[in-house]
């Protein structure tokens, strides 16, 4: 169980904007995800703007909840995370209601109290980190959505706020990253490309 205070900027990105920023910079590693959204019937998390998934890697995954901090005035959450098998994901995946234990549980059984938690919404996601600017480490993320849209985006995530604030500076005013796409998170996104409605 980890249980961090995650600070990150984010700006959606043009295939060609993607495309020129992973070639600029040395590839660190490259990872292959799917995360699978929940939410209850009455969207209490949404309503409280929290995001609850499952993510699964080829050879394990992990449960996150995600909090927004009391007067966060800056691009910060609080991420509880909790590890977990493959087959422990298959078994949760295979309910129609699914049950959170370990720090996500918790959290969810003493702030959301007898609510029953959905698989709502899914993403596919190619994710390359790179070695960016100021040191900082860039995450350049390629998703795919049940409906059939693609998507990019650009992240920083660090606790150097200064840092990576003027790393996101340079990297707009060098690759001409302006966009009219609206910045929305990617539980967001998901909730919005699901199938049912």
């Amino acid at each position: 169980m980890s249980e961090t205070i995650e600070t990150e900027f984010k700006l959606m990105l043009t295939q060609n904007q993607f495309n020129k920023l992973l070639s600029a910079y040395t590839l660190k590693k490259a990872i292959q995800q799917t995360n699978y959204y929940f939410d209850s019937k009455d969207a209490c998390l949404k309503n409280a703007n929290c995001g609850l998934r499952i993510r699964q890697f080829k050879n394990t995954g992990e449960q996150t909840l995600k909090v927004p901090l009391p007067n966060n005035t800056t691009h910060s959450l609080r991420e509880i995370t909790d590890p977990l098998s493959l087959s422990k994901i298959e078994k949760m995946l295979a309910t129609d209601a699914v049950t959170f234990s370990g720090k996500v549980g918790d959290y969810l059984s003493h702030h959301f109290e007898n609510r029953a938690f959905y698989r709502l919404a899914q993403a596919h996601t190619h994710r390359y980190l790179l070695h960016g600017p100021e040191d900082l480490e860039l995450t350049l993320d390629q998703t795919d959505y049940l409906d059939g849209t693609r998507d990019y985006e650009l992240e920083i995530e660090t606790d150097h706020l200064e840092a990576a604030q003027d790393a996101m500076r340079f990297l707009k005013k060098t690759f001409n990253l302006t966009s009219d796409m609206p910045q929305k998170n990617k539980v967001a996104r998901a909730f919005d490309h699901r199938l049912i409605k």
